[in-house]
């Protein structure tokens, strides 16, 4: 690339016509294989110009008036100076837009417009480091080195100085000066060869070599001064693409169609922009069918009153061509598009996803409905119960209190006919016993009455007996436990007693037998 440092000197002037060259040989490679690629694809390509920098170059090296040709002229002047030097350069390009004077004060330096931008040299040292000398000496010296490398470069007829002829008789004059380096070149005498004439003639023979062959090139750009990794330095780098003259190499391509695609990827590429389109077939026609994509694109953009140049896209035999301004729009339709589209899906899925939330949240209120409803429900069964079976509890007591109502009413009416009829029965009854029995049924009534009353006395009477005898007994089983000696009273008074005590007996169960005949009259009596 060219090199643009705060001082260049003459080692810049000669890199930088290196790169002007080889820039020139790029510009030329590059346009000859767009018209190659173009004629081969059909495309049409007589609107692509190029920058070419002949101007330049000439400037620099061509006869009799190139800056080269002025240095070389002045290495062989024997009073020349980098003030001469540089008068003449001044003299010689005054009017010329190449090569000038960079301000009115510049007292020792010159500037170039070159390809890549304007470079300000100064002209100190050029013609010393022009003409780079060795004492013949040493050149015979560094000849019969034993390092090979160097002793063939100094035995090239190339690199070896000759001297002028010798001359005898007088001594020898000093050559006089000539007007130009062609006219040194002319003369008999042999000058020793400059730095800048043998630079010049490696760099056409490596022009000559380049032309023989299908060079490739490789840009090499560093993102910073600072040997850093993650750093980019965006001025620096805009720097180097100038200086390599990559800008003009860009701008070949953007006048061109800098955009090449097989239909296929363009087609699936760009699809979408046209819904309508659809590749049919095992075999479909991916160059009609980018023609039409492309023709419906455009359309669009024209309608939509975009500004595109002049034929911004051409069909060729295997490729899609198309200018970069064409594919940026073509780039933000498809963005636009693809947008549209997301934003349709993401729709698509968030109307998903809150219908789902929401027949979740539906089917969830209707469970907490169905239980609160459930349990409303429950509560309201449960206080219809309590007061159904208040009610119930309630009609059931009523109930009950009105039957027990009618019961007693209809218990004491019941009892009341009774007594009416039991007492009509007996009225009627005693009416009856008012006739022929009446006197029997008294009679027999007062007999049982005294029968009574004598049992009764008559039982008095054995329970007074049975008191007397037990008091007897108890008296002689006294006397007995006492062990008393007494003599035994006769037997007499015991058996008198006994039929007495059986008496008593027979008596005790006629009053008995007499008692159970009343007590089943009273029965009866109690039972009419």
């Amino acid at each position: 690339g060219f090199e643009v440092f705060e001082w260049n000197s003459f080692e810049q002037l000669c890199i930088n016509f290196a790169n002007e060259k080889l820039q020139q040989h790029f510009n030329a490679h590059m346009f000859t294989q767009e018209q190659q690629l173009y004629s081969s694809e059909g495309i049409s390509w007589s609107h692509i110009t190029w920058q070419d920098n002949q101007h330049i170059i000439d400037s620099l090296e061509k006869k009799p008036l190139g800056l080269f040709r002025l240095i070389d002229s002045e290495c062989i002047t024997p009073s020349a100076t980098d003030d001469s030097l540089y008068g003449k350069i001044h003299s010689t390009f005054k009017n010329s837009k190449i090569i000038y004077k960079p301000g009115p004060f510049a007292s020792s330096e010159f500037a170039i417009a070159h390809y890549a931008g304007e470079v300000v040299y100064s002209v100190e040292t050029f013609l010393e480091k022009n003409t780079d000398k060795l004492s013949t000496d040493v050149v015979a010296v560094l000849k019969t080195s034993t390092n090979d490398l160097v002793k063939r470069l100094f035995t090239d007829p190339r690199y070896e100085p000759q001297s002028a002829p010798k001359q005898t008789g007088k001594e020898s004059k000093p050559a006089r000066r000539r007007s130009s380096l062609a006219d040194s070149e002319r003369s008999g005498r042999q000058q020793n060869v400059s730095v800048g004439s043998m630079f010049r003639e490696q760099l056409d023979k490596l022009v000559e070599d380049l032309n023989k062959t299908n060079p490739r090139y490789v840009r090499c750009i560093k993102p910073n001064a600072n040997k850093c990794p993650g750093e980019f330095d965006s001025i620096d780098v805009l720097r180097q693409l100038r200086c390599a003259g990559m800008l003009e190499s860009i701008r070949i391509r953007r006048a061109g169609y800098a955009v090449r695609r097989p239909f296929k990827d363009f087609f699936n590429r760009f699809r979408i922009l046209a819904p309508t389109l659809v590749a049919v077939g095992p075999d479909p026609d991916y160059r009609d069918l980018s023609r039409r994509l492309a023709a419906e694109v455009e359309s669009r953009l024209r309608q939509a009153h975009v500004e595109l140049e002049e034929k911004p896209w051409q069909v060729g035999q295997s490729k899609f061509f198309m200018k970069e301004e064409m594919e940026r729009h073509f780039e933000r339709l498809l963005v636009e598009s693809a947008k549209n589209h997301v934003i349709m899906l993401q729709k698509r899925w968030r109307g998903y996803v809150q219908r789902k939330a929401f027949r979740a949240i539906r089917n969830s209120a209707l469970e907490v409905q169905a239980a609160m409803r459930t349990c409303l429900a429950t509560a309201a069964y449960r206080e219809a119960k309590r007061q159904l079976n208040a009610a119930l509890a309630l009609q059931s007591t009523f109930r009950t209190a009105l039957a027990r109502h009618v019961y007693l009413r209809r218990r004491s009416a019941a009892i009341c006919v009774q007594r009416h009829v039991r007492g009509w029965r007996c009225r009627s009854r005693l009416g009856r016993l008012k006739g022929k029995l009446a006197a029997d049924r008294v009679r027999k009534l007062r007999e049982e009455e005294e029968r009574a009353a004598e049992l009764e006395k008559a039982r008095l009477q054995a329970k007074e007996k049975e008191r007397e005898l037990e008091e007897m007994r108890r008296q002689f089983e006294d006397a007995q436990k006492a062990g008393t000696s007494l003599t035994p009273e006769p037997e007499v008074p015991l058996a008198e007693d006994a039929p007495l005590a059986k008496e008593l007996r027979e008596e005790n169960a006629r009053l008995l037998e007499k008692l159970q005949a009343a007590e089943a009259i009273a029965a009866e009596k109690a039972a009419a």
